[in-house]
């Protein structure tokens, strides 16, 4: 017997069926639990640790929902908004088409069900090449505003609003949604907007919707004004109430020169009759005008679908509408006229794309209006594109003449994605002569945009075929990992195997078609437009890049360790790129025989070339690179360093004579007979080596920055009449006998972004030896009397970037950030922020539109491409030219930062399980494929396991399955003779559950590839789910509900069952650590079980005794083990141990806490006493509701050196690294244990973030909502025994809320500190944490700031 009760999932209430007797247990479970409790002390004396756990979303669901083009920002920002599950990304498209990160919203709270755009009518933009728009007063409300339905019942109204500092923010009104009993007739599943935006209608599933009348924009702007918190574009509402379900609702198009007329359609069902019924009314007199023009008139052509219509399209010249059923598609005219007339539209369907995966045909799921408006070009034509779901695109367009109105569909193209519900048609201008760009987020497969047809500066385009200039033209992807089964955590593949390096993420990923695995990284994508491979580049080390004369090309002076080679790319007449390396000493001036020190550009005519025996300055404005002036060095002299001050067009360069080491000046000059480098001021001997010299410029002077050997740089300013003059000496580290100096082998100087009213902030960086970066501040001293100033060294910081030598090169294009470069690991620095935000470091990842699978080889040797003209017109200045290992390489880098995956194709296969295989080298993936029928339509249904092994790249080997596989295990058994044998444990079942195996199979590399075949299996009556090594010769094995063990017996060469124990429920997830068996079952939670026997030798019997269990039933999908420190034992008799958790403790022998992840969105922390040996309910010492069910959770040291927080107090490392955790949907988790002190203060921070979340989402002030909220600056500030803390829950504290509110802490604590109630306590308190977190300090003023650099330390990015 079973009864039905109602369980929060996600936040909402199902209805979820429950076994009596699992009730029943449960109750008598807990109260022998309450009973043992009460009655035994054994536990009571044992000490239970308390700590909280802060979790952070990695990187979010990549699944988009909606595709809105609208104008959320200004009259002449052109955007996109791609909307999620529960945030939004706003997209600027660019002139050419492309997209670029605006800003993410993502803390709505609570689920996006609908989405529209409402303000003024979208009319296309002009061409952006030639745009010359009025801007918009940034204090105004933009020409559109993003309406949204949320599952917290809630109308969202909002845009995107830029602040004086140049933050963007969303400024929002919210209208309560009525409360409905139930979930079908919450209204918010349906929202449509009038095409004039003089309405609006929210529709629940079923029974009632909403009518709102709207007030103009110019009120709304006025109110906004006014009142930038109160505002709203909401003046009436009217509730509709009807028998059916809602299907489709829009608003229809009124006749042109009907200014008033408003008309809403809905199409619903009842008793699987499909009727459609009309609103309209006059909006000047408002809703008590609305009446039912048309009252549920059947629309009887649609009987012969198998689902309901999918798409209701207005057309815009009437109120006509077109119905868009799974396949057919309807023209309805005159509808209100009473008597609708229903015409059928031709359509000529191409077959099935993929027949293989369904048994129905494809079915049409989304449709796009052409921005461009033909009414501006004196056309009654009216166009759009409609989307099938296997990507097939359909360009529709409607005719008008006298007589008849015509519609005509014809195939337009192929996406190489699947389709939903996400799909548009971007504004590029409204000539019509630009090409058509569609986007489409793709649905279990990555999304695409692509461009129909070609743009007017593209040259001509004479003898290509109509088909060719009008079929799709691939320009970017729009990354989908999801949906995500399962993922690891191993070294990178490929890599360099020298040096530690840290790990790589991959993922199953999409469903076949488009199945594969993606190694999942954040940074900065550089998309690349130009690659060659030659092994004469692999002994690269230096690149510099020189516009030539006409500005169409490029030249890339390149160094060896011997010799200097030069490169020119360029177009022909024709627009193909060329590369032209035919060069030497009899066509250029350029030194071939000697390698290049140092090249750059002395002045726009000059380029300087320095090699260890001379310096030439060569004339750039001429194709062969004539050499103008030259300085040779004598025999006995040696050039080692050398760098440009353009503003001077000097030259400094350090040579060696014998054990001297000198700095000399060279200007270059004009004189009659032409130009010649000449020195000026005096040389300065120097009594160690140098190794680097650069020259930059702060507050309009030149400075000159010398590394030594010795660890120091030595700071000179620069004089145009004498030449260099000694300013400051820094030693960058202090050397010792234990370790060798930090050298400094290159030096750039970045500054801050230029913001009113502030000082510009100077940063000197040096890259170092030994793998780290040296920072260092620059104060600037100003004299009143001649307002010069004088430079000193300030604070210092040291950056690792991993562990080999480091390089780093300026931003040509920017002076705010340079790229640096350390072994596998190539990254920007960026110091836009100056010291408000310290410098920032972003990892870059190429990629290549072709080869999807990419992987990245250790940068050697970059520059950037300079500035031309005609380069720039290409969007080529300041692109990447980089050399790693023998490829040559332009990528054109993008600024903001992002989720870059590297997607591996598996060969229209769906991958479900995924393992790395450190014998093999090789990542081990188990998939199903879906045959195409061959002979009979039976084999649409054909579903084939298989095997994949996979290097860095590609699908090597593909082995064929009987079933799927559920779990996977590498084993290597050595004998006695100690011969080692390598085995994949495969767990596999059929799909029907009656029958499973554990197949063991002999996998050995051969080369690049793998040779594989069964060696023998274990057969059962029911799928294995789970499988795990015991020992070397013990196996355990879930089967069903059974949990068993075998033993390997070396001489019969056989597997026996040794033991086996019948569970409540399937186990789901099976780890071990001997004697121990941990379980994750599917309906139980977690348990811990003993191997126990009496004796040592294999002939022993086993027995399997429980020892542990969750204190609640949960439907378990996963769970990680992990070590806690020893506790304290000073605390031994107390019942509860708060404080004695100390990072530096050795980890214990056996796991002793255990992550728990389950179906409801919940994340527990489960403790195994020191001393447990008998079956009761493990104490449980938190509790984390998450947005999402954690489905796999993974430990690997992820984070790059430069995001470590290894030495941050309050953390509780594990040694296998950050704790990670995939949801289904493909969003990355990542979690941090903290200890009590810790905890505490970093839970006030969170109650201080909460406080401003508040204010962002609901208008009030930080104050008002804090009097509400938080009275005292105790519900702020946890203390030892607060009340409620003994919730599990408390101990969860959501990173990402502090992050959204990371830049507002200190602003909203000083605010706090005006409520009466909490006067100066907040600070005493604050304070008090601190000194107990952090550690003493007497400065109570800079409590705060060391309180929130603290949390920044904390919530660094994992990738």
């Amino acid at each position: 017997m079973s009864v039905q009760t109602l369980v929060q999932v996600n936040g909402q209430w199902v209805t979820r069926t429950v076994d009596t007797q699992r009730i029943m247990a449960e109750s008598s479970r807990r109260d022998a639990q309450d009973k043992e409790q009460r009655t035994s002390g054994a536990t009571a004396t044992q000490t239970v640790p308390r700590l909280g756990i802060l979790s952070r979303t990695v990187f979010r669901s990549p699944i988009i929902n909606f595709i809105i083009p609208a104008r959320v920002r200004r009259k002449d920002k052109n955007d996109v908004i791609l909307i999620g599950e529960d945030f939004i990304h706003v997209k600027e498209i660019l002139s050419d088409g492309h997209l670029r990160h605006v800003t993410t919203k993502a803390d709505f709270g609570a689920r996006i069900r609908a989405a529209r755009v409402f303000g003024e009518q979208r009319l296309p933009a002009m061409d952006a090449r030639e745009t010359s728009m009025d801007l918009d007063n940034s204090d105004m409300i933009p020409p559109q505003i993003l309406v949204l339905t949320l599952e917290s019942k809630e109308l969202m109204f909002l845009f995107v609003h830029q602040e004086p500092s140049g933050a963007l923010s969303f400024p929002s009104s919210v209208l309560p949604l009525p409360d409905q009993r139930s979930f079908l007739e919450q209204p918010g599943k349906h929202l449509a907007v009038d095409p004039r935006s003089r309405a609006l209608a929210v529709a629940a599933v079923e029974g009632i919707f909403y009518i709102y009348r709207a007030k103009p924009m110019e009120q709304i702007r006025e109110e906004f004004s006014q009142s930038p918190r109160e505002w709203s574009p909401i003046m009436q509402e009217l509730p509709v109430k009807f028998d059916g379900v809602i299907l489709a609702m829009e608003f229809l198009y009124p006749a042109l020169n009907d200014e008033n007329h408003v008309i809403l359609l809905v199409v619903w069902a009842k008793d699987r009759r499909l009727r459609m019924t009309c609103w309209d009314w006059d909006h000047v007199k408002g809703l008590r005008t609305v009446h039912m023009s048309v009252n549920g008139h059947p629309l009887s052509s649609m009987r012969g679908q198998e689902v309901f219509p999918v798409l209701l399209i207005p057309l815009q010249r009437s109120s006509d509408f077109i119905l868009v059923g799974e396949q057919d598609i309807y023209l309805y005219e005159g509808v209100l006229s009473g008597a609708p007339r229903c015409n059928k539209v031709l359509v000529h369907a191409i077959a099935p794309r993929y027949p293989g995966l369904s048994k129905k045909k494809p079915r049409w799921v989304c449709w796009a209006r052409m921005v461009r408006n033909w009414r501006l070009h004196d056309r009654a034509d009216e166009n759009f594109y409609l989307a099938r779901e296997d990507g097939a695109v359909y360009y529709t367009q409607f005719a008008e003449n006298d007589i008849e109105r015509t519609a005509t569909l014809s195939k337009a193209g192929l996406l190489s994605c699947t389709v939903n519900t996400a799909f548009a048609s971007l504004d590029v201008g409204s000539s019509l002569s630009n090409p058509d760009v569609l986007v489409a987020a793709g649905d279990m497969s990555q999304g695409q945009l692509v461009r129909i047809g070609s743009w007017q500066n593209e040259g001509s385009h004479a003898g290509r075929s109509r088909e060719d200039a009008l079929k799709f033209n691939y320009m970017e992807s729009l990354p989908n990992w999801a949906p995500t089964t399962d993922f690891l955590v191993t070294a990178n593949l490929g890599g360099d195997t020298t040096a530690a390096q840290r790990d790589s993420i991959f993922t199953t990923a999409g469903r076949a078609p488009h199945g594969a695995v993606c190694e999942l990284r954040a940074g900065l994508e550089a998309r690349i437009g130009f690659i060659f491979d030659s092994e004469e580049l692999s002994s690269v080390a230096s690149v510099w890049a020189f516009a030539d004369a006409a500005e169409r090309g490029v030249y890339f002076v390149m160094a060896t360790p011997t010799q200097s080679l030069l490169i020119r790319i360029g177009e022909d007449e024709t627009g193909d790129t060329v590369v032209d390396t035919a060069f030497d000493d009899t066509s250029c001036g350029l030194d071939f025989e000697h390698t290049t020190v140092t090249a750059a550009s002395i002045s726009n005519q000059y380029i300087m070339q320095a090699t260890p025996c001379a310096v030439r300055v060569l004339d750039i404005s001429s194709a062969s690179l004539p050499q103008v002036a030259v300085q040779e060095l004598s025999s006995d002299e040696t050039l080692i360093a050398a760098s440009v001050c353009r503003h001077l067009s000097a030259v400094f360069v350090a040579i060696r004579q014998g054990s001297e080491i000198s700095l000399r000046s060279l200007r270059i000059s004009d004189g009659p007979g032409g130009a010649a480098l000449r020195k000026f001021g005096d040389a300065h001997l120097l009594s160690t080596e140098i190794t680097c010299l650069a020259v930059f410029r702060i507050q309009d002077k030149s400075y000159v920055l010398v590394g030594l050997a010795n660890g120091s740089v030595r700071l000179m300013s620069v004089d145009p009449i004498h030449g260099l003059e000694p300013e400051s000496e820094h030693e960058i580290s202090a050397p010792s006998s234990q370790s060798a100096p930090s050298i400094c082998e290159s030096a750039i100087v970045l500054q801050s972004a230029p913001v009113s009213g502030t000082c510009t902030d100077f940063l000197i960086v040096c890259s170092l030896r030994n793998g780290t970066l040296r920072t260092m501040e620059i104060e600037l001293i100003k004299h009143e009397a001649d307002s010069s100033y004088d430079l000193c060294f300030g604070r210092t910081d040291t950056v690792n970037l991993g562990f080999t030598s480091t390089r780093i090169v300026s931003d040509s294009s920017k002076v705010t950030s340079a790229f640096a470069t350390c072994g596998n690991n190539f990254c920007r620095l960026d110091y836009t922020g100056g010291r408000t935000s310290g410098l920032l470091i972003r990892s870059i990842w190429f990629t290549d539109l072709n080869q999807p699978a990419f992987q990245q080889s250790p940068v050697a040797a970059l520059s950037q491409i300079p500035y031309g003209e005609d380069l720039d017109r290409k969007n080529l200045t300041g692109a990447l030219a980089c050399i790693c290992g023998s490829q040559f390489l332009v990528a054109r880098l993008d600024d903001e930062p992002k989720v870059v995956p590297r997607r591996i194709p598996m060969s229209d296969a769906t991958p479900s399980r995924i393992m790395y295989s450190s014998r093999l080298e090789k990542i081990v993936t188990g998939s199903l494929q879906t045959h195409s029928p061959v002979v009979s339509p039976e084999d649409i249904t054909s579903v084939k396991a298989q095997l994949q092994f996979v290097d860095g790249e590609k699908v090597l080997k593909t082995t064929p399955l009987a079933e799927r596989v559920y779990a996977m295990l590498d084993w290597t058994y050595e004998d006695a003779q100690g011969r080692k044998y390598g085995f994949l444990l495969l767990g596999l079942g059929n799909l029907e559950g009656s029958w499973g195996r554990v197949t063991f199979l002999s996998a050995r590399p051969e080369g690049n590839n793998v040779n594989v075949y069964e060696k023998f299996h274990l057969e059962f009556d029911k799928p294995v789910l789970a499988i795990a090594l015991y020992d070397q010769t013990k196996l355990v094995i879930a089967v069903g509900s059974d949990l068993r063990l075998y033993s390997f017996d070396a001489e019969a060469k056989r597997w026996h069952s040794i033991a086996s124990l019948e569970l409540p429920s399937s186990a789901t997830h099976v780890t071990t650590s001997a004697p121990y068996i941990y379980a994750s079952t599917l309906e139980h939670s977690f348990m811990a079980f003993e191997l126990r026997t009496d004796a040592d030798d294999q002939l022993s019997e086993y027995t399997i005794e429980p020892v542990l269990n969750d204190s609640q039933i949960r439907e378990t999908w996963h769970h990680l083990s992990l070590t806690l420190p020893d506790a304290s034992p000073n605390t031994a008799n107390a019942s509860v141990q708060e404080d004695s958790i100390a990072s530096s403790s050795l980890a214990r022998q056996h796991p002793n806490l255990f992550l728990v992840s389950d179906k409801s969105c919940t994340l527990v922390g489960i403790y195994r006493l020191p001393n447990q040996t008998q079956q009761n309910a493990a104490p449980m010492l938190f509790e984390a509701r998450l947005p999402r069910s954690i489905a796999r959770l993974r430990q690997g040291h992820v984070r790059p050196p430069w995001c470590s927080i290894e030495n941050v107090r309050g953390i509780i490392h594990q040694l296998g690294g950050d704790i990670l955790g995939c949801a289904a949907d493909g969003t990355l988790m990542s979690f941090v244990l903290l200890d009590m002190k810790a905890w505490r203060l970093i839970k006030a921070m969170e109650n201080v973030a909460r406080v401003g979340w508040h204010t962002d989402n609901n208008g009030l002030s930080g104050i008002d909502n804090a009097g509400t909220s938080f009275r005292r600056s105790t519900d702020l500030c946890p203390e030892h025994d607060a009340a409620g803390l003994r919730q599990r829950t408390a101990y969860h504290v959501d990173g990402d809320l502090l992050e959204q509110q990371l830049d507002k802490l200190r602003g909203l604590v000083e605010n706090l500190e005006t409520i009466e109630e909490t006067r100066g306590e907040l600070r005493r308190n604050l304070t008090s944490l601190a000194n107990d977190a952090l550690g003493d300090s007497d400065d109570d003023e800079d409590a705060l700031e060391r309180i929130v650099g603290w949390v920044k330390q904390v919530l660094k990015p994992v990738l």
